[in-house]
């Protein structure tokens, strides 16, 4: 789940800063992100129809944590951690 969820970042990221800087390289952008989000997909939706309920046990600890993690920014200032989950969303 989570080199899916970082390599669309780095595609969000890009087209939303294009001018940024960049002190880490992506090796064979855009073909290598979208190869590994392709596979990272395909795995998540075996997972789901091979064994449903721990899948979707392990899928609500994600999105619970990311609930919790808005209602903070929604409380007061959000911390970086925060502000870095929400820009790639």
């Amino acid at each position: 789940m989570q080199p899916f969820l970082i390599c669309s970042s780095v595609i969000v990221l890009r087209k939303k800063y294009p001018d940024m800087a960049r002190p880490c390289k992506v090796w064979l952008y855009p073909v290598s992100v979208w190869l590994i989000i392709l596979i990272m997909a395909g795995l998540c939706l075996n997972t789901l129809i091979e064994d449903p309920r721990t899948s979707l046990i392990g899928l609500s600890s994600r999105w619970r944590g990311l609930a919790s993690a808005g209602s903070s920014a929604a409380a007061g200032q959000p911390d970086q951690t925060t502000r870095a989950i929400f820009l790639t969303i």
